[in-house]
């Protein structure tokens, strides 16, 4: 009901756009006819997404059989290029571990920098190791070279940077049983570290990540309609539907959903599984973040170019439009932009976008938008923040354009670019080069406004236009200097990310040949060490605590274990004791033990209860507030 009445409104404030609000010399029709398009561009994806959602499917794992001949031979395959080894290390382990008959599952490492270090790790670990002469296809060439070199049933594919819970193929394996046209398992990727719109503006958990829109309504909307795709990693494929097809695709730079089409037009089916399997990393850096989207954009636009859904015969309609919904999302950048530019170009130049006076605006637009709104909050709930959405879309707007077209018009230019990992930044700094766009963008908002209230000051009457203008101007200059506080990298020097969790702890120690021992919680953790809180034992022994070697324990219903540690800096905080250690000296067996404790508390149930929780703060006041912290924070880096 609610979509049937937001398309009647859109339909009723449309008819009066096109009917009775453009005109005008002719510079003013020029941008009254982009507005409208980009209007409707947001219109058309926001009714194409109402679409896609309209019943997500909540699936549940079928059980693997008992009989250990009976479950489906694996190839775990993990691709990996020029990654640091410290990153890859644990998704090996990780993949080793995984509970499924070992006589059924072979792990393999995809090698395309030759690099004598990965082969020598792929012994130590106990994994297959294959490499090829050049890196023809990238990603895609890789995971080719390894199908023919390799016969299992299934293939399970792991980014190098995303670890996969001991239970993945438990959960994922069973589906494929007594399904020969199921092609695909997919399941989410959990990232365990902030991205750099999160951990740069500071919003933590209180705003819902980009990836959680996709991950938990987007891809289990399209599943109802068959069109659930490949994200690269985190997935199970049928070896031999992906023989029927030529293996994976070449012709683009998103090789992942290029091959779900090829496989859907073929008649496969497709699944998702809504369940965190696998974390991993997020893009370290805004340039990092941007890297990766602009593959994302152009590959996608590729598709559309080369291989277009609409002329697929085997797709279905629904299909068809799902897929569509995916492509024409990466042309975001241009109504974006422009929705940032029309305000100006009335304060500036007295150029018209809209011939309207505030009073239509609020009898046409305004009952549009808010039901329109509040459809989208039914179907996103709390997984999509509407002006956090615009704030994400501003940085990367000024990059996406070019490749955009550029796609478009050269499907065939671009190559694939590996999101880099590990980067680490030294101390705060704005990242000058990529924030331009926007601080020139920043600028002209600022400089409308100042000459807008000037305007206003000195002209009579009839300032109902300006109103609106300075209004628009206002509103996006806020989203701006929000997006300017994401390009201002935060400072991180650690090798590993740290994991907020609440997990008790024991710390015991040999003291003049006496087993001592603390009580406590452990409050965040990474590969490299914890930080712990101290609630028991003698609090005095713990404040001399330096370079003091022991056990830490960790007790929960996620998992037991017990690891060898180095106490460091204890240090007390508003009343309260916390020391930190480090893991050393650990044998192989409890390197495998830590991998599976972190990145298991990573994927925990409270953390994705909290996950599920994060509600949509947009219309309370911390945003705007957190709007002029950025901009502060903007002017003290320049």
């Amino acid at each position: 009901l609610l979509v049937m009445i937001s398309m009647a409104l859109a339909g009723r404030y449309f008819s009066w756009r096109i009917a009775q609000t453009i005109y005008g010399s002719p510079l003013d029709w020029v941008a009254s006819v982009m507005l409208v398009l980009v209007e409707a561009y947001a219109a058309v994806m926001t009714f194409l997404g109402f679409f896609v959602m309209v019943s997500p499917v909540r699936r549940t794992s079928p059980p693997l059989p008992k009989e250990e001949k009976e479950c489906p031979t694996v190839d775990v395959m993990i691709p990996v290029y020029n990654e640091p080894v410290d990153v890859i290390r644990p998704t090996i382990f990780a993949a080793s571990q995984l509970e499924y008959p070992l006589s059924r599952l072979r792990v393999w490492i995809l090698d395309d920098g030759r690099r004598k270090e990965i082969e020598a790790l792929s012994g130590e670990l106990g994994v297959g190791y294959l490499t090829r002469p050049d890196n023809k296809g990238a990603k895609a060439g890789n995971l080719n070279h390894a199908l023919g070199k390799t016969d299992g049933d299934l293939i399970a594919i792991f980014d190098c940077d995303h670890v996969p819970l001991p239970r993945f193929l438990q959960k994922t394996a069973g589906f494929f049983l007594n399904r020969p046209d199921l092609a695909l398992v997919q399941t989410p990727h959990h990232f365990y570290s902030r991205d750099p719109f999160e951990r740069n503006i500071g919003f933590g958990n209180q705003v819902p990540g980009e990836p959680d829109l996709f991950y938990h309504v987007i891809q289990p909307g399209m599943d109802l309609w068959n069109a659930a795709y490949f994200c690269g990693s985190a997935a199970v494929l049928r070896r031999s539907a992906l023989k029927e097809i030529g293996g994976f695709r070449t012709e683009t730079v998103t090789e992942d959903a290029h091959t779900s089409l090829c496989l859907h037009d073929r008649g496969y089916r497709s699944y998702y599984l809504e369940e965190a399997l696998v974390t991993g990393l997020s893009p370290d850096s805004m340039r990092d973040l941007i890297k990766q989207r602009v593959r994302w954009c152009r590959g996608m636009i590729q598709i559309f170019r080369i291989d277009n859904p609409l002329f697929k015969k085997g797709l279905s309609f629904p299909q068809k439009l799902c897929y569509m919904n995916a492509i024409f999302y990466w042309f975001f950048s241009i109504p974006r932009l422009f929705f940032l530019v029309a305000p100006l170009l009335y304060i500036y130049f007295r150029i018209y976008s809209v011939h309207a006076g505030l009073e239509d605006m609020l009898l046409y637009l305004l009952p549009y938008l808010l039901v329109a709104q509040g459809s989208s909050l039914f179907f996103y709930r709390s997984r999509r923040s509407l002006l956090w959405s615009i704030v994400y879309e501003i940085p990367l707007s000024f990059y996406l354009i070019f490749p955009a077209f550029t796609a478009l018009l050269f499907p065939k230019k671009g190559t694939f670019h590996v999101t880099p990992k590990g980067t680490r930044t030294d101390s705060d700094r704005l990242d000058f080069p990529v924030a331009r766009p926007a601080i020139l963008l920043f600028a002209l908002n600022v400089g409308g406004l100042v000459l807008g209230v000037q305007q206003f000051l000195s002209r009579p009457g009839g300032h109902s236009m300006l109103l609106m203008n300075l209004f628009w101007t206002g509103f996006n200059t806020l989203l701006i200097g929000m997006s300017l506080g994401a390009m201002i990298e935060r400072r991180q020097v650690r090798r590993h990310p740290r994991i907020s969790v609440s997990s008790a702890v024991a710390f015991s120690y040999e003291e003049e040949t006496v087993c001592r021992v603390l009580f406590g919680r452990c409050r965040d953790i990474s590969l490299g060490g914890v930080r712990v809180q101290v609630t028991g034992g003698d609090r005095s022994l713990a404040s001399v605590l330096n370079d003091h070697p022991g056990r830490l324990s960790f007790f929960g219903n996620h998992m037991s274990a017990s690891l060898p540690v180095t106490a460091i800096r204890p240090k007390p905080e508003e009343g309260k004791l916390f020391f930190s250690a480090r893991f050393c000296d650990m044998t192989r067996e409890e390197e495998g033990v830590l991998v599976r404790l972190v990145f298991g508390l990573a994927v925990s149930e409270e953390d994705l209860g909290r996950q599920g929780e994060k509600r949509s703060f947009t219309l309370k006041k911390d945003f705007w507030q957190k709007s002029l912290l950025q901009i502060e924070r903007f002017l003290d880096s320049i």
